[in-house]
């Protein structure tokens, strides 16, 4: 099993190492909880991380995009606060806080497909 970001609906996915899994996630998180201002946002951060290999097992992390908590009515709101986490990621939000340096050239890769993913997302079953 690997670590993984997908649309299982669309049959697309993103697959990542362990290592990079954790640094995906530990730049979204960085983005995310400067950006989040709401209760909302902050939840869909905080589920976010949740799906990090450290809560879940080596190889062991990821979700579908259909998972992700949508609430229907609020559903375009929500996708443009994710977008604009992913944007705050790779224009290094945070990043002063790491004690590390990220791959630049994989994890802006990475975040590149997270925002095609999330851009061309249309919740068939969202929360309503």
């Amino acid at each position: 099993m690997g670590n993984y970001v997908c649309n299982r609906s669309k049959n697309i996915d993103l697959k990542m190492s362990n290592g990079g899994f954790t640094v995906f996630l530990t730049v979204l998180g960085l983005s995310g909880s400067i950006l989040a201002t709401t209760t909302k946002e902050k939840e869909l951060i905080l589920w976010l991380l949740e799906h990090d290999i450290e809560v879940r097992g080596l190889g062991c992390g990821g979700f579908d995009i259909e998972d992700i908590p949508w609430e229907y009515a609020n559903y375009e709101n929500e996708k443009y606060f994710l977008i604009k986490v992913i944007e705050g990621a790779k224009s290094k939000l945070g990043w002063d806080t790491l004690d590390y340096t990220p791959n630049e050239e994989i994890i802006f890769s990475n975040l590149d497909k997270f925002i095609e993913l999330v851009s061309n997302y249309r919740p068939a079953n969202a929360v309503c």
